[in-house]
């Protein structure tokens, strides 16, 4: 009995001179990569509510840390070279306003209470360097319209100079439409270990649909947004949408003979721009014919012809017809057949003057 209490009172012992309080803990980087001259954020977090002093260190020197438990979240006076700030119950970060490889390189980690550690945050060269957007050529990076006209493969390119690491290059297409280059490095003109990023994209006039903006997407650690991304519009393409239909969208039952009459024939959203013909009995009409265009949102041009004719009797059963074309398809309508009203009986006849004076 007394040795059963003695190994109670034991376990109880070292139960209580353990670190329970603490529990999972992680220290990790505000970004993929250290960047020299930029601010970098280290965070640690405990999957459990801090209620203990934290310390930062790099090797063995304290960096900075929160002994005040009690709040909530703010910035923590601890006195040492950077601030600590309480995000909430179990995450702190400290914050370096600008990296230097010279101070702050070195194998990072935090402490919690009295001999609790966090894992080992090991910020060793290289570093990142910053890519400006003067290093960012993308003057050949945007498709010129006779190229894609062309009907040939054709290549756009976009450079960056001297960086590390290398940039990660994309071109985005309308609002999510990506396509990847070919990606190589050249170190002949820059200091190691920085080396010049050569984008290349191959497409043609199939590679995408409509009216599209072009941007270039470009990923790199210096990119100081959250997610280290860049976007770059560099302007709006039309690249071709088939001409599939045309119709004769105004058809009336009867047309009033003598009276002008106006119908309306329209295309689908094409691109290039379609022209429209009217044919009445295989007879082009080019008289009283005119024609709209208008752009649809991501997409080509729909074309509008007005034919304004009067229609007189012998009229009645011709066929009329609209046929669209843009130098890539040619459609033709339905076949309308026309039915005349009010028509005038075509008799001769002659008018004799009355007769005056005595008979």
């Amino acid at each position: 009995m007394m040795r059963n209490l003695c190994l109670m009172w034991l376990y109880l012992l070292i139960l209580s001179s353990s670190n329970t309080s603490c529990g999972a803990s992680i220290l990790t980087l505000s970004k993929s990569m250290a960047v020299i001259g930029q601010p970098l954020v280290l965070k640690y977090e405990n999957m459990m509510t801090v209620s203990k002093r934290v310390t930062f260190y790099v090797g063995r020197a304290i960096q900075g840390g929160c002994e005040a438990i009690s709040i909530t979240n703010g910035i923590c006076d601890f006195g040492y070279r950077y601030n600590v700030t309480r995000i909430s119950s179990n995450v702190l970060t400290l914050e370096i306003p600008s990296f230097d490889a010279t101070v702050n390189a070195g194998s990072w980690r935090v402490e919690e209470g009295q001999g609790f550690f966090s894992n080992v945050l090991d910020l060793t060269t290289p570093f990142g360097t910053i890519v400006t957007t003067s290093s960012i050529n993308i003057k050949n990076s945007f498709p010129l319209q006779e190229q894609i006209n062309s009907k040939k493969d054709f290549n756009v390119s976009t450079v960056i100079d001297c960086a590390f690491p290398s940039v990660n290059v994309s071109w985005v297409f309308g609002d999510s439409q990506t396509l990847p280059p070919v990606i190589t490095t050249d170190d002949t003109e820059c200091d190691s270990p920085l080396v010049k990023t050569i984008a290349v994209l191959t497409m043609n006039g199939k590679s995408m649909t409509g009216h599209v903006n072009v941007s270039v997407r470009l990923i790199h650690p210096s990119f100081e947004n959250g997610n280290e991304v860049l976007d770059i519009l560099i302007g709006a393409a039309d690249f071709p949408v088939a001409l599939t239909s045309v119709s004769i969208s105004t058809k009336p039952a009867m047309i009033e003979a003598g009276v002008a009459t106006v119908l309306q024939c329209v295309t689908n959203p094409a691109f290039p721009i379609a022209t429209i013909m009217w044919i009445l009995d295989n007879t082009n009409i080019t008289q009283g014919v005119t024609s709209t265009t208008e752009r649809v949102h991501d997409s080509g041009f729909i074309t509008t012809s007005n034919l304004t004719k009067t229609y007189a009797s012998k009229d009645d059963g011709k066929t009329l017809v609209c046929s669209a074309t843009n130098g890539e398809y040619t459609v033709s309508s339905p076949v309308f057949q026309l039915r005349i009203t009010g028509r005038l009986l075509e008799v001769p006849y002659t008018v004799k003057p009355l007769k005056t004076g005595p008979s």
